[in-house]
């Protein structure tokens, strides 16, 4: 056998068009130093091009995804203001029956209570928990507001002008303690 260049090896393969695998196996070719960097380098430009591309689909779905939470924090916005809207009114709309059980309870004369009804669209609450004794509070601001128009403007003194006597809840101090006093004389002793 002749010694063949590998000049000529190369021209006899092209010439009859052979391509490296007509050659040899698969196994022989991809332990070619040549052909392995290749694949590894296919290999790392195939991987990093999906990396690129979960990149871009995960920053068009974390936009996406930010744009829809912050759509739906602005509709809970609404809806809680909506909602506190419905509380409020529907506080108010307790208010005109707590005014009649107060009434009673404090014994409002009807001047009074004429005054408070003129200025119960004013009650606002602000904690929807706490609205019966924010009620409260605003029929003791109220009494006090009459009580300061009797006195400044037609020079009348009320008899809630006692404001320092006040309880929460509006029982002048003194009853109670008559109420009290009337307990005890009411004992079986001597």
């Amino acid at each position: 056998m002749s010694d063949l260049t590998v000049s000529e090896v190369r021209s006899f393969i092209k010439a009859e068009n052979l391509v490296p695998s007509d050659l040899f196996g698969i196994g022989d070719l991809t332990k070619d130093p040549a052909i392995e960097a290749h694949i590894e380098a296919e290999s790392e430009k195939v991987v990093y091009s999906e990396i690129e591309r979960r990149k871009k689909i995960n920053k068009g779905f974390n936009a996406t995804k930010d744009e829809l939470i912050k759509e739906h924090e602005d509709v809970i916005k609404e809806k809680d203001k909506i909602i506190t809207g419905l509380q409020s009114e529907a506080i108010k709309t307790k208010a005109p029956g707590w005014l009649e059980a107060q009434t009673e309870k404090r014994k409002f004369n009807e001047e009074q209570v004429k005054f408070i009804n003129r200025n119960l669209s004013k009650f606002e609450p602000k904690e929807h928990d706490k609205a019966e004794a924010e009620f409260n509070q605003f029929l003791d601001d109220q009494v006090d507001d009459f009580a300061g128009i009797q006195k400044d403007v037609f020079g009348k003194e009320t008899d809630t002008d006692k404001s320092k006597d006040k309880v929460p809840g509006g029982e002048p101090k003194d009853k109670t303690t008559e109420a009290s006093q009337e307990v005890e004389d009411m004992s079986l002793t001597d």
